[in-house]
């Protein structure tokens, strides 16, 4: 476990987002927004120490991209205005 290593924390994020997609075709929907909810906290914190690194932008906006999408196509549209 190493917090300060940006690189595992990037890992760490692209973990969660792959698991989400695992829950989500598994039909656990609950799950996988758990699981981009938290690869999403941790590419905020990404952001905002390394704001100009592009990489971290573009993985949180795929992980945005991929919650809206989800909530849209599971008929709670409403909830995709929360984020």
């Amino acid at each position: 476990d190493h917090p300060e290593r940006s690189d595992f924390r990037l890992g760490l994020a692209r973990a969660y987002s792959a698991l989400g997609d695992l829950k989500r075709g598994d039909s656990q929907f609950p799950e996988a927004v758990i699981a981009v909810e938290r690869a999403i906290a941790i590419l905020d914190a990404l952001v905002a120490e390394h704001p100009g690194e592009d990489a971290y932008r573009e993985e949180q906006a795929a992980a945005f991209l991929r919650l809206g999408e989800w909530t849209k196509s599971g008929g709670r549209r409403n909830e995709g205005l929360v984020w």
